[in-house]
């Protein structure tokens, strides 16, 4: 076979594969704009009824949960224990303060330490007589 038979059996065995796959997909169908808006419309409203949907459902769960906890709460509170807690018990009286007798006198101290022998130091007269 030429070159140019080739050629023209290749062009028609790919003529042939394209004519028979684009003959057997079916036709879509055509549709208008005004279909095309009442089918997007539609979706719209179905979404909006779904999600509105689900708001309720969500604010529904949530006032039953606080009705539950609130059931709850009081259960417990009737259910609690109800002997009564003990008071505190009384501080006892201070003592009376008992004063000791002072067997001793009064004296400096460090005298002798400090070298303090020598210097003279007054003493209150009522000191004295103890001395």
């Amino acid at each position: 076979m030429k070159c140019g038979n080739k050629m023209i059996l290749i062009f028609l065995v790919w003529s042939l594969l394209f004519l028979s796959t684009t003959a057997c997909e079916e036709k879509q169908p055509v549709i208008s704009k005004k279909d095309l808006i009442e089918m997007e419309v539609e979706k719209r409203i179905n979404r909006l009824i779904n999600n509105k949907g689900e708001r309720c459902k969500q604010e529904l769960i949530d006032v039953a949960n606080t009705i539950v906890d609130s059931i709850l709460i009081a259960r417990a509170k009737a259910s609690k224990d109800t002997i009564p807690k003990p008071p505190k018990p009384f501080k006892p009286d201070q003592p009376d303060a008992f004063l000791l007798e002072d067997s001793f006198a009064i004296q400096p101290l460090l005298l002798d330490t400090l070298g303090l022998d020598s210097m003279r130091i007054e003493m209150d007269s009522s000191l004295q007589n103890e001395l």
